[in-house]
């Protein structure tokens, strides 16, 4: 079995910030984007800024990522998929009892999403190069992302 890398671009506000949300309390907030590797290797975990709940890094998904994601794959595995269906029908043989006639239905394409420029940007005082920006009306205390500390 191969494995096949594939690098799908989500879009960042003016700021460079990327929507993220709690997979706890489904509040939405932004975080700048991590382009270090070792960094990222070793911050498997985060906390919400709103309810300070630690989650795995790959359960920050918005539906709306996740969704567009979906499509930009299902857009790479269409020519596997038809090569299989065409090697399914292959295997039909005139006058058998059993006829495979494979279906599937890929999703529309994926339509580019804007990222809106809102919420307000905090920094917290423990990790000053990890700001990140919450909604604009949230205010109650801040968690960092980084160490779960309140600020």
């Amino acid at each position: 079995m191969s494995t096949t890398d594939i690098a799908i671009t989500l879009l960042l506000d003016k700021d460079g910030f990327l929507r993220r949300e709690c997979p706890n309390c489904k509040r939405q907030f932004k975080c700048l984007p991590t382009k270090d590797k070792a960094n990222k290797q070793s911050q498997l975990q985060y906390y919400c800024p709103y309810c300070g709940k630690l989650a795995n890094i790959n359960d920050w998904w918005t539906k709306k990522q996740v969704q567009y994601i979906k499509q930009k794959l299902s857009k790479v595995t269409e020519p596997e998929l038809k090569k299989f269906t065409k090697d399914l029908e292959r295997l039909n043989q005139p006058g058998s009892l059993v006829r495979i006639e494979p279906k599937y239905k890929l999703p529309p394409e994926p339509l580019p999403f804007h990222e809106p420029n809102d919420m307000r940007k905090v920094e917290p005082p423990c990790h000053m190069r990890e700001p990140l920006k919450i909604c604009e009306n949230w205010n109650k205390l801040v968690i960092c992302l980084i160490c779960g500390k309140p600020f």
